[in-house]
């Protein structure tokens, strides 16, 4: 449940779902000791890029153009070698 309030908080979507819906997920956030400042900032939240997403990409990039920089070959044997 705790994953389902998170996603839909994330995208945006907490005041568009059912009055029912929403007070379950309140109810059980009460049932769990979390802090009201939170439960009333979840309804405030209009979307939230992940950041972990962001910093990844963006290591990404630099990674990668650093090794393009370095050597070309050294990044063609690590997208080889990648397993992913």
């Amino acid at each position: 449940m705790a994953f389902t309030i998170m996603e839909r908080v994330r995208k945006g979507l907490w005041l568009k779902i059912s009055e029912e819906e929403r007070n379950g997920y309140i109810s059980a956030m009460k049932e769990n000791n979390v802090p009201e400042w939170y439960i009333e900032s979840c309804g405030k939240i209009k979307y939230m890029f992940p950041k972990a997403h962001a910093a990844a990409y963006v290591m990404m990039a630099l990674a990668g153009g650093l090794l393009q920089g370095a050597s070309s070959d050294l990044l063609l044997l690590c997208l080889f070698l990648h397993p992913g």
